[in-house]
């Protein structure tokens, strides 16, 4: 009973077992998915499904995953830090796994599967950082990772389209321009834009970033690399949309 499984829907669900076990996903599309489970320091899958006109019950059997020991220190004098937010993201579906540091700076993630999937560190007054963990799943193992965390510094805007009104509900995300492969989510790690298209992302480290607001089914805008020296922010950005009209033709 309640153990976490999800599966790679479009959105994705995630629902919570009852107290036999069992769980029910409702409105699925008639394709394959993905099927996992945690509860503690036990995992289950991830199994394949196919979802037929007549679907079969699915059974996922847990056991002992695998943990790992995920420390954080501050970038440059190495200080450890307590009380950050670790979370290892599956790369399979959109359950987490998550917990906070202790006073030694190191936080235990238990009941992990194997793969490779994004690890997101958060604390007060420092930038977000994340990078990409393998993981084998070994009960037996006690793998371990390091992040450092770095000062960040507010980064503020308006979305506003091509005539100048501005865009509500956009979804506005940054990324590091000289990480060829950022590890960002475009859904968990964005911010949405208000009713006067304004957005503020709390807290970016110093370098050179891009950010890109999206809305509907038009087009991403990115903005061209913004400088931030991590000690003053900068609330003077503005992307400009191209919001496009679609009409849909139907021949009966």
């Amino acid at each position: 009973a309640h153990a976490r499984v999800a599966i790679d829907a479009n959105p994705p669900i995630v629902v919570e077992t009852e107290r036999d076990g069992g769980f029910v996903f409702e409105g699925l599309l008639r394709r394959d998915y993905r099927v996992e489970a945690s509860a503690g320091d036990r995992y289950a899958g991830p199994a394949r499904l196919r979802l037929s006109d007549t679907p079969e019950p699915v059974t996922l059997r847990m056991r002992k995953g695998g943990t790992v020991e995920v420390t954080v220190t501050e970038r440059g004098g190495g200080a450890l830090v307590a009380g950050a937010e670790v979370e290892l993201r599956s790369w399979v579906s959109t359950l987490t796994w998550k917990a906070t540091t202790n006073a030694a700076g190191v936080a235990t993630l238990t009941g992990i599967g194997a793969g490779s999937s994004p690890l997101v560190v958060r604390a007060q007054g420092y930038a977000q950082a994340a990078m990409m963990l393998g993981t084998s799943g070994n009960p037996d193992t006690v793998e371990h990772a390091t992040l450092s965390l770095a000062p960040g510094v507010a980064l503020a805007g308006r979305v506003v389209d091509d005539k100048g009104m501005p865009v509500a509900n956009a979804r506005v995300v940054a990324t590091n321009a000289s990480e060829p492969l950022p590890v960002v989510d475009p859904y968990r790690d964005a911010v949405v834009t208000g009713a006067d298209g304004s957005f503020a992302l709390a807290r970016l480290s110093a370098g050179s970033w891009r950010v890109t607001a999206s809305v509907g089914y038009d087009a991403p805008t990115i903005s061209s690399p913004i400088a931030l020296d991590g000690e003053h922010a900068r609330s003077d950005i503005e992307l400009r949309m191209l919001i496009e009209a679609v009409y849909l033709k139907y021949n009966y």
